[in-house]
């Protein structure tokens, strides 16, 4: 079940962008947030499933943008094409997200990604094991905090790195093999964006 629903979200998880100056500093304003969220923000994402050896089998490419808001409580929630379960807004402790299975039935939420966060932090389901990894992108070299999910038997885990101001630059979920070695089973990551 752990497994299914990391799957299903992995694929239609608010990914992450790229404009005309990438360089995340120069963000000001936006990188007090992990994820920008605001209407028509897109993020383009090349996602890839793995074989049971760890190469890529399928890759394809794919868009993900912002398209619904509503307000609750004077909150603004968010959400996106192919995702109307998951509602997502920040604060200052970071990114929260209400699940529904109901469209705009929106029950509590519950904190999502932890930021500001340091290494060890627990967010919500995910613990920060880095503030400070680097990706290489389509678009240049990307600083990240790398929050890990993992299984409660350990037998599967995500890491999904985010940049604050940008959002998600790589998501990838791993799960054992019959050997007892982890190999990645689908993920994404982003090769562009554009923030509003």
């Amino acid at each position: 079940m752990f497994k299914n629903i990391y799957s299903l979200f992995t694929i239609i998880f608010i990914a992450t962008s790229c404009s005309t100056n990438t360089d995340p500093n120069s963000l000001g304003e936006s990188t007090k947030k992990i994820m920008p969220l605001k209407l028509n923000n897109s993020w383009y994402i090349k996602f890839s499933h793995y074989d049971t050896l760890g190469n890529i089998r399928l890759s394809s490419n794919d868009t993900l943008t912002i398209c619904c808001d509503t307000t609750i409580n004077n909150t603004t929630y968010y959400s996106h094409l192919g995702d109307p379960i998951n509602w997502y807004f920040n604060d200052e402790q970071g990114l929260w997200r209400s699940t529904s299975f109901i469209p705009f039935n929106i029950p509590e939420p519950k904190i999502y990604r932890k930021y500001p966060s340091n290494t060890g932090d627990v967010s919500g389901p995910a613990k920060v094991i880095s503030t400070d990894t680097t990706i290489v992108t389509d678009f240049g070299s990307v600083s990240c905090i790398l929050y890990r999910e993992t299984s409660f038997r350990g037998e599967y885990y995500l890491d999904h790195f985010m940049c604050p101001g940008i959002g998600t630059i790589k998501y990838t979920t791993y799960e054992m093999n019959s050997n007892g070695k982890f190999i990645p089973n689908m993920g994404y990551q982003l090769y562009g964006y554009d923030l509003k």
